[in-house]
């Protein structure tokens, strides 16, 4: 019992969370898009890009990693062979939009009664346009300020309560719906749940135990 405190109260090197959702848009807005409102967004480009290369190079890489089919439905109009395997009418519905924050938004989790506030960097917001008024979005975290134990809490609650308790979410995201819909009106959204990935880097070796 011991060590898992110990292991709980640590705090990584570093540490972030990606969260991802889907809803659905209003097509008009889609329209509007292209016509040059990006509604504060701006164009998506790689963002993680040290050396500075080139990101069309960056996309042909992704296929070393990712199945090329995969790769090509979120940038149709790129390919490893030079192939575009989607047809215009595809490619014409596909927009990628991001939005850098590098700021901080306060949440206040309950827990054992007692609520916790935490202050979270928020690094990005980042939606991605497809055929049929699907938009999927997904946000960056920095979580390298925290235990494990509160990294643990910090996703479960952004992952379980994400689409109506962030005031980002709700300020950037609802451009999304047509100007001729209520705007008290939720926006539709496919499960109840954000998934989420975690990378945490330590600075100890583990026991396989521990670990």
């Amino acid at each position: 019992m011991n060590d898992w405190k110990e292991i709980a109260s640590a705090k990584p090197l570093q540490a972030y969370s990606i969260f991802c959702g889907v809803l659905e848009y209003d097509e008009c807005i889609f329209d509007e898009i292209r016509s040059g409102n990006t509604y504060g967004f701006n164009k998506w480009e790689p963002h993680v890009n040290p050396n500075d290369i080139d990101p069309g190079e960056i996309l042909k890489n992704f296929n070393r990693f990712y199945y090329e089919n995969f790769v090509n439905c979120i940038f149709p109009g790129k390919s490893n062979k030079g192939q575009h395997r989607y047809d215009k009418d595809y490619s014409e519905k596909t927009i990628r939009l991001s939005h850098r924050f590098d700021e901080r938004f306060p949440i206040s989790i309950p827990r054992k009664g007692v609520s916790g506030n935490f202050d979270v960097k928020l690094e990005y917001l980042d939606l991605y346009f497809f055929p049929h008024d699907i938009v999927f979005y997904c946000f960056k975290c920095d979580l390298s300020d925290f235990s494990l134990d509160e990294i643990t809490l910090i996703n479960n609650f952004l992952r379980n309560f994400g689409h109506g308790k962030l005031e980002f979410l709700d300020k950037h995201l609802n451009f999304l719906q047509s100007s001729q819909k209520d705007a008290s009106a939720p926006m539709t959204s496919f499960g109840n749940k954000l998934k989420v990935y975690t990378m945490i880097e330590i600075d100890a070796d583990l026991s396989k135990e521990k670990e």
